[in-house]
């Protein structure tokens, strides 16, 4: 018999917040390390970020957040809850948090359950597991 438990998030992957190089103008670029806005994300019609609009200078993407192919990615602000893997590496400012190094859940269930209503508040409260 399959039963469900109640745990953190934490408990299940790694949870971390983008981050931003300050001030932010001086190092956005035509060209470099593609730079992931809420913009991108709700343009794609796809569960994928592809390509984004802006880049960071390689001096800015050192006081971001990298991610990489396969990540998982959900907005935190402007458009809160909105969940996106991304295609491409990246860097992701302090509107995402970034979820990866699942254990005991798939990528793939997390990113439904955020899709399908369940807010950002589950971040910090309790998510379900099965056992």
């Amino acid at each position: 018999m399959t039963r469900w438990i109640t745990c953190r998030i934490g408990d299940l992957c790694t949870l971390r917040r983008g981050a931003s190089p300050r001030p932010i103008n001086n190092f956005i670029s035509t060209e470099g390390v593609p730079w992931v806005k809420i913009a991108d994300a709700t343009e794609s019609k796809t569960r994928f970020i592809e390509k984004t609009k802006e880049f960071i200078k390689e001096e800015g993407a050192k006081n971001s957040v990298a991610v990489t192919p396969g990540t998982l990615i959900l907005s935190n602000s402007a458009t809160p809850g909105l969940p996106k893997i991304m295609k491409i590496n990246a860097c992701v400012h302090d509107g995402w948090l970034v979820f990866d190094d699942f254990n005991g859940i798939t990528r793939d269930f997390l990113y439904y359950l955020f899709l399908n209503g369940s807010s950002p508040k589950v971040v910090l409260a309790p998510v379900m597991k099965v056992c």
